[in-house]
């Protein structure tokens, strides 16, 4: 009989290991990056604990661009973004939330490494005329209360965004 439990938990542990597969590979087609709903699947799989920093980004501006531009336009913005999150914090690391939303979720990283990856980001960010996101972060030493923490970085995020828009008027981004 206990034989026969472990056969069906092992089955159980496969197709949801094998369900994860899939959604990893359905990547967003106007950015190419994976969803995060892949991300909070991978998390359930995964016991271990690690230290887990979270980057939430938001894309300034992309209403004005798609109104004035279009959405082909838009959706080039997006690449854009993803592309600079890709390059500095690693691919494997960014997903798409929706919208115009990206998480960076960076497993096993020190605070120190974090605070070096987010001093070049935002860097990059300021050198680049391009692109302008509102930025959240959030670092844990242990990855125990993921879904707290991408709700704080998200609180942080849109607080950086109403410090954007308080300076810079919404009709004037091209």
């Amino acid at each position: 009989m206990q034989r026969a439990e472990e056969l069906q938990e092992n089955y159980a542990k496969r197709k949801e290991a094998k369900a994860l597969q899939g959604a990893m590979s359905m990547l967003n087609q106007a950015t190419k990056n994976v969803g995060l709903d892949s991300f909070a699947t991978r998390i359930r799989l995964n016991t271990n604990q690690y230290s887990l920093g979270i980057i939430y980004v938001d894309a300034n501006g992309l209403k004005q661009i798609n109104d004035a531009s279009g959405h082909e336009a838009g959706d080039g913005y997006l690449r854009r973004i993803a592309k600079l999150l890709s390059d500095i914090c690693g691919e494997k690391f960014v997903y798409r939330a929706g919208g115009d939303e990206f998480v960076v979720m960076m497993e096993g990283i020190s605070k120190e490494d974090f605070d070096e990856v987010m001093q070049e980001l935002r860097q990059r960010i300021d050198e680049d005329s391009e692109v302008s996101m509102a930025i959240g972060t959030e670092w844990l030493e242990s990855a125990e209360n993921v879904e707290e923490a991408i709700h704080e970085a998200d609180h942080r995020m849109y607080e950086d965004k109403k410090k954007y828009y308080m300076t810079h008027d919404r009709r004037r981004r091209q």
